[in-house]
């Protein structure tokens, strides 16, 4: 059946509010102009809807935005998404069969990054409770095979030395806490600043164009036994 007249009026005038509300939101954007508008199929054909997407459409769109707040201060689109980026082929460098990428952060750059550099890279990424015991973190990270391990340094006593060498283990928040064992490990901002000597530049590894995209999986309180993963295709 046809819709009426008075139908088509109501529709016609939910969509007349519905686009400059839209517009106001800072949702949809001028900014950037053709050229952004324009990149925006190409990107999510390639980042699908991943924070590698919005770190990207940010950077075209608005880059320098002020794009996150957190204790290790501020970052614009521009700086955020090549910091990911950064990671990223740090990730890829590390020619793994697969990477594995287990994240145990606070709210911040720690999460934010990785999860943009699993976009980039083609990853599959756990989000591990920051309340895990030992065990429970050991039970994560073997049970998922989880091969990259980003954690703030408040966390560090938490990883089973013998466990740790089978992994590559990155500091993603240094508060300034004692790292015992784990004094020589290079941190996130290390990494994506490309200033160490230990490390190869990852500037030199190249992105896929198209990455496999992996799930977020993110790990339950598990208040009893190892803690259960939620997955987010």
């Amino acid at each position: 059946m046809a819709p009426s007249v008075s139908e088509l009026k109501f529709h016609a005038g939910a969509i007349g509010r519905f686009i400059p509300a839209l517009v106001r939101s800072g949702i949809v954007t001028h900014e950037g102009g053709i050229k952004a508008a324009a990149s925006t199929l190409p990107v999510l054909a390639r980042y699908r809807f991943t924070t590698a997407r919005e770190l990207e459409q940010g950077y075209l769109t608005c880059p320098e935005r002020l794009a996150l707040i957190d204790d290790d201060g501020t970052l614009t689109y521009r700086q955020l998404r090549n910091q990911a980026q950064a990671f990223a082929r740090f990730l890829r460098h590390l020619h793994l069969p697969e990477i594995r990428l287990g994240v145990m952060a606070r709210n911040g750059r720690g999460i934010i990054t990785p999860l943009g550099a699993k976009g980039y890279a083609g990853a599959a990424i756990y989000l591990l409770n920051v309340g895990s015991s030992p065990e429970q973190l050991s039970g994560c990270i073997e049970e998922n095979g989880i091969n990259v391990l980003v954690i703030d340094d408040e966390f560090i006593d938490r990883l089973d030395p013998a466990l740790a060498e089978k992994l590559t283990v990155v500091i993603a928040h240094s508060s300034g806490a004692e790292r015992g064992a784990y004094a020589g490990v290079p941190s996130l901002s290390d990494i994506v600043k490309r200033g160490t000597p230990n490390w190869i530049d990852p500037a030199t590894e190249a992105l896929p164009s198209f990455p496999q995209h992996g799930p977020i999986v993110l790990m339950s309180s598990g208040t009893t036994g190892i803690p259960k993963g939620i997955m987010r295709p």
